[in-house]
């Protein structure tokens, strides 16, 4: 659960992702109806249907990640449901990812890898994480993690928080060199 030195990051979207989401599910829905009335036999898919795009549209929305810098811990939870805490102490391996309009921090452990998105520019998303979230992360990671593990990652987000707490723009920071220009 969230302690008080919790500090939640914010997701990276905006209305436009939203309302695309929104339309894309109603759609769906919309199809599903049409082939449940208008074929009964097709009536045991739609209702297939319609419970996955419902499924999948409260994981996106109720989906969170935090991190806990005095503890040390970086946790995700979907659906509401389960929680996945990872120790910083326990990471393996810590690395910035670019991954399609996206680039994130990769905390890999013995077990898995979980991404924070530090950084979005797509048509729809030109936003990064803020300064007041990045700091305390990238100070969390300098005092829980071993330095040989986090070094390059925490020379990219020091320089990225310097960016935004300059009110600079998530277009020229340093996280948007990694990705590609073809937009």
């Amino acid at each position: 659960m969230l302690s008080p030195d919790s500090i939640v990051v914010p997701k990276l979207v905006t209305r436009s992702y939203l309302t695309w989401m929104l339309g894309t599910a109603i759609a769906l829905l919309g199809m599903s109806a049409y082939y449940a009335i208008t074929d009964p036999a097709n009536r045991w898919f739609a209702v297939g249907g319609a419970v996955l795009v419902v499924a999948f549209a409260v994981g996106l929305w109720k989906e969170q990640r935090w991190f806990d810098p005095v503890a040390g811990t970086v946790s995700w939870r979907r659906y509401g449901l389960r929680t996945v805490t990872v120790p910083l102490k326990d990471v393996t391996r810590a690395y910035i990812e670019v991954g399609g309009p996206n680039v994130g921090l990769v905390l890999r452990d013995a077990r898995r890898s979980r991404r924070i998105v530090l950084l979005t520019l797509s048509i729809y998303v030109q936003a990064s994480q803020p300064a007041e979230v990045l700091s305390p992360l990238a100070e969390a990671l300098a005092r829980h993690c071993r330095p040989k593990i986090v070094g390059g990652a925490l020379i990219e987000i020091h320089a990225q928080v310097k960016h935004m707490a300059r009110d600079g723009a998530p277009e020229t920071s340093p996280l948007a060199a990694r990705l590609p220009r073809s937009r």
